[in-house]
């Protein structure tokens, strides 16, 4: 799914300008500051559950693909679905927690998909723009 330049360009820029952690990723108190409503701090209860669906691989912290999918509503509650997760641990041969171009390749062998460019689909599923695909992404592109 491509979404449009001035989406990600603002996604970008907002997540850059928080006080990000040395992998590069927000924490929950960090986003949620940064995120309030117009009558102050979000009620606990509503953003732990926000928070919770930001954070689609549940490691606690939110990488910048996890808060454009999420801003621009590209996954949905069940995007921990075991299935989905399954398919991307199968296809991640390295175990390193992305799909590079190789990876998708195989990938859409495996889904009979192979006149498929692994190389456009990443770049048109590559929301934080870093040349693989993290889980979240790889949800977007299956249109989960």
């Amino acid at each position: 799914m491509q979404l449009p330049e001035s989406l990600l360009q603002s996604c970008r820029e907002t997540f850059a300008s928080l006080d990000l952690l040395p992998d590069g990723t927000a924490s929950s108190e960090v986003l949620r500051s940064a995120l309030h409503g117009p009558d102050g701090e979000i009620p606990t209860v509503l953003w732990d559950e926000l928070f919770e669906h930001m954070d689609v691989n549940g490691d606690g912290h939110v990488s910048l693909a996890e808060f454009v999918a999420a801003m621009a509503g590209l996954v949905g509650v069940d995007s921990r679905d075991s299935t989905h997760r399954l398919m991307f641990d199968l296809f991640d041969q390295n175990g390193d927690g992305y799909l590079e171009v190789d990876e998708l390749a195989v990938a859409l062998r495996a889904l009979r998909r192979p006149n498929a460019d692994p190389a456009a689909l990443l770049a048109s599923a590559d929301l934080d723009g870093d040349g693989r695909l993290e889980y979240v992404e790889f949800l977007a592109l299956l249109g989960t």
